[in-house]
Order: C-alpha cells, then structure tokens, then sequence
C-alpha cells in the first residue's frame, strides 16, 4: 500500500475527501464512457495498492456512485509509456457491455503535474474481488475453489482438488488469451499478481496490467519496442530477438507456469517459483524429467513433494494435464501449442 505522501504525489490536485454520495441516476451513462473523462466526474477515496510502475486507489464516479479503480504512473522513467500502451490495448478490447475477460475499462483522465500532463486510467471495480498470488499469499484455496466451480467432493485428496482446481483456472486463461491473440494482441506479463479473482459465476478470473502487451503485428507494432515483464513467469526467450519469433506463444508458456504455481503446493510463491524455473532449466526444460527428479528431491525448494509426484503420476486426468502443461512449457516457441489448441486439449482430459 501507498503512504500517504504516495498517494498526494501519485494523483496530485485529484485527492480528495470521501464524498456524500449522491443519489444513483442512469447507471447505463457512466459505464458507457470509454475516453476522456473529466476530474469533476470521479472523486478518489484511498489508495489500495502500489507497484514497480504505478500506484492504484479506489474512488466513485459521482453521477451514480459506481465503484472505481484509478490507476496512475509513478516516477519511474517507463511508467508513463507503460500507462500509454496500456491505455490504448484497453481502448481496442473495450466494447462490449460486460467484459468477460478483463475488468470493464471506463476511459482516462488527465492530471495536472509539474512538468505536464499525466494519464490516469479509470476502470468499473469488481467488488469482492483479490489477485491470484494474494488468495496464495493469503493462504485461502478453499474459497479459490468456490470461485472457479470446483466441487469439494467428500474424501477428495487436497491433490485432486489442485489439479481440478489447475483445469479450472487454465480454462478460463486460455480463453482469455486466445480472444487477445484473435485480436492482435500479446499480453506479456501473465502471472499470478495479474490475475484477478472475483465472484462473476461465468467468467471469474479476469487479466489485469496490460502496460506489457504489445500488438502481434501491424506497421506501428504498439508495445513492441517495450519489453518490460517478470523474468519469474517469462519465457525463455525474454531477448527481444527471441521475442520477436515467439510472439504469442510466449503468454503460452506463462500460463503452464500460473498451472505449476497452483497445481504444485510447494511452488505457490514466487521465491518457489523463482527456484523452479532454475530446477526446470537443469531439466532442460523437460517437465517430465523434473516431476521424475522430485521423488530423489524431497522437501528440496523448486521441486514437488512425494505425494504430489506419485499422485500426478498415477491418476488418469492428472497425467493428461502434466502432458498439456509439459508441450506448453517447451522451450522452443515452435513446439509449444497455441492458446486454442491448448484449450481443445483440455477440453478432452478426463474429468
């Protein structure tokens, strides 16, 4: 969370008192607006979190009291070309009345600073709503399975219900992802503190942070010259030559790693995580090989435990999903499916 000095700096000439909400009018009005909004139509309450690049609060639209989150640059030298692209991948998804995939974008404002305008992004809060890495942090699976529609059936190892919980969760992102690769775009930061649970029924885990996408192709290539992102949920090729070759097929590779960091208790954090991703090069990049090497590592960090290996080995749906995971995290980009073939595949392990 901000301090305070954050936050006066963060939104300087924006924050304010929380206000006596108004009366609600035409909800339909405000969640219509999708570009320049103006300061006198929003209020901020409180700051809610920060970042590398920015910081977030909370605040109200005051035509209806529609609930927001404000996003605003730091002073870090990318955080406003950060901020731009982000902005404008948010103004090519947005459309649609209610965003299934993403939180619903309202539109921008922009904020008198020393030195000249600053941007700041306006979105629709989902209410009751935390990230991936915090229901880990937090140590709450049992309401993680609530959210994404996993059934605690009596006498259900905690193992199967990870690995249910892990079809779950790679359902909804590679949907997610594969209605931005339609679309031309590349994400580029998947990883669990960009991923938003909340409580919608049909679409509940919802990607967050596009500072990092970039377009696939096309003559300006928005985001390309930008390569910003977590070395821990990246891809092999983080160069950008690499890069430039694996295109979509790098958020591929980030979403089998968000699976091992929810399907393998002992990698659901990002100091574990990081350890994996070293194992996991050892391994030459062969999933199998590692899941094999974790029965003579036992209780090392960056392995799964015993009864997680034996278990992924020996329960039909688990092994279908270890195979998926295992062709997405490829080293190669070529070898690796895409987002819709991956999806096909999951559809078919046994449930």
């Amino acid at each position: 969370m901000p301090s305070g000095s954050e936050h006066r700096h963060g939104l300087q000439g924006l924050c304010v008192a929380r206000p006596v909400r108004p009366a609600r009018r035409d909800k339909r009005a405000a969640l219509r607006m999708a570009g320049l909004i103006t300061a006198d139509q929003f209020t901020i309450e409180r700051p809610m979190a920060s970042g590398s690049f920015g910081n977030v609060f909370s605040g109200v639209a005051v035509s209806d009291g529609t609930e927001l989150v404000i996003k605003s640059p730091n002073d870090h030298p990318l955080a406003e070309d950060l901020l731009q692209v982000e902005m404008k991948m948010y103004a090519r998804i947005t459309g649609q009345n209610k965003p299934r995939f993403w939180p619903q974008y309202l539109g921008f404002s922009e904020n008198e600073r020393p030195g000249g305008k600053q941007n700041i992004l306006l979105f629709r809060r989902e209410i009751d709503s935390f990230t991936l890495a915090a229901f880990f942090d937090n140590h709450r699976p049992q309401e993680l399975y609530e959210r994404l529609g996993v059934k605690m059936s009596p006498g259900a190892s905690s193992t199967a219900l990870r690995f249910e919980l892990t079809r779950s969760l790679l359902s909804q992102l590679l949907a997610a992802t594969d209605h931005l690769h339609k679309h031309n775009i590349i994400h580029r930061d998947i990883k669990p503190e960009n991923l938003l649970v909340t409580r919608d029924s049909e679409f509940p885990v919802k990607l967050i942070d596009f500072g990092s996408a970039c377009e696939r192709s096309g003559l300006s290539r928005i985001g390309g010259k930008i390569v910003c992102f977590d070395p821990i949920f990246a891809a092999p090729e983080q160069a950008l030559d690499s890069w430039n070759r694996a295109r979509e097929r790098f958020d591929i590779f980030s979403i089998a790693l968000v699976g091992m960091y929810v399907m393998f208790p002992g990698l659901s954090s990002s100091q574990r995580m990081a350890a994996f991703r070293e194992e996991f090069a050892h391994c030459r990049y062969d999933l199998l090989l590692w899941l094999s090497q974790s029965k003579a590592m036992m209780g090392r960090i960056g392995y799964a435990g015993m009864s997680e290996s034996y278990e992924a080995e020996s329960r039909p749906e688990a092994i279908e999903l270890i195979n998926l995971l295992a062709r997405m995290l490829e080293k190669k980009p070529e070898d690796r499916p895409t987002a819709k073939e991956a999806a096909n595949i999951l559809s078919r392990c046994t449930a």
